[in-house]
């Protein structure tokens, strides 16, 4: 069985997916440990900071890193859609819907190691 117009089968589809899981995994691990030790981080994820540090966020909104980077993506996103729609696929979406998603799992997660005794 093939997959909708890129001539690839749903097993191969299946993999490549799993793969770009995989990655994301890793590289958000990195983009936490970097933020969470604050040792610096990459230019997007400066950015995020910046805003989520910067602007007055609602209470009832309980912004965290990673809600700001998934509201950031998600712009991306609609812009990506409106302009050139060829440029977005399945890995696109991925990525920008579980990037902030991933990095509030690790930092809820390496809290207690890398912060101890703070909640």
């Amino acid at each position: 069985m093939r997959a909708a117009k890129t001539g690839r089968s749903l097993r191969e589809l299946a993999v490549r997916v799993v793969l770009l899981l995989l990655g994301l995994c890793i590289a958000h691990l990195g983009v936490t440990l970097f933020l969470q030790t604050d040792l610096g981080s990459d230019p997007f994820n400066v950015f995020i900071q910046g805003l989520y540090r910067a602007l007055p966020w609602p209470a009832w909104a309980a912004m965290t890193h990673g809600r700001v980077h998934l509201l950031v993506s998600l712009l991306i996103l609609v812009a990506l859609l409106v302009i050139d729609r060829s440029y977005v696929g399945i890995g696109t979406v991925l990525c920008m819907a579980l990037g902030g998603p991933i990095i509030d799992l690790y930092t809820l997660w390496l809290a207690p190691f890398l912060h101890p005794g703070q909640p």
